[in-house]
């Protein structure tokens, strides 16, 4: 089965070639690494990798990441697809029932909502946590999200590609 994830790694190294040395202890094929040096935090970097792994190590090989490394995202293929949005403006004030009905129609459910308000008159920020059970699904509930977004006249920020959940 096709696993993607990111973990986080000290910027040291080694550091690298352990990681992959526990994904091969596991069955693991890696197909990808991206080591995303330009978003290094306080000497951790984050590092994605996608691997073909046997079914039965998909939970070892997760358990033992676990136990080492912490783990910032993990995908497998034929898994749920998830992504999170923010709407920028009178949130609020939109018809809030429309725009999460346009997500469940297209097969997909709101995880988390997380809402900033700075008060009555001033544009809120909300962050909705979205998964669908196929980026198809996805793909369809963030589009009809986008246009009902836009005709409320609010700002909807979408994840960048190759960014976790995509």
């Amino acid at each position: 089965m096709r696993f993607d994830f990111e973990v986080e790694l000290p910027d040291a190294p080694g550091e690298l070639s352990r990681l992959l040395q526990v994904v091969a202890t596991h069955g693991g094929n890696v197909l990808s690494v991206l080591h995303r040096h330009e978003r290094a935090v306080q000497g951790r970097v984050p590092v994605a990798i996608t691997a073909e792994v046997p079914e039965a190590q998909a939970l070892r090989l997760l358990d033992a990441l676990a136990r080492t490394h912490r783990i910032l995202r993990v995908d497998r293929e034929g898994g749920p697809a998830r992504a999170a949005v923010v709407l920028v403006g009178h949130v609020f004030e939109a018809d809030l029932r429309r725009l999460m009905d346009r997500v469940f129609a297209n097969g997909a459910s709101v995880g988390a909502v997380d809402a900033r308000i700075a008060g009555r008159a001033e544009p809120s920020a909300v962050l909705l946590s979205l998964t669908a059970d196929g980026a198809d699904a996805l793909r369809a509930a963030i589009g009809g999200l986008r246009e009902d977004a836009r005709a409320a006249q609010l700002t909807m920020i979408e994840q960048v590609a190759g960014e976790p959940g995509e």
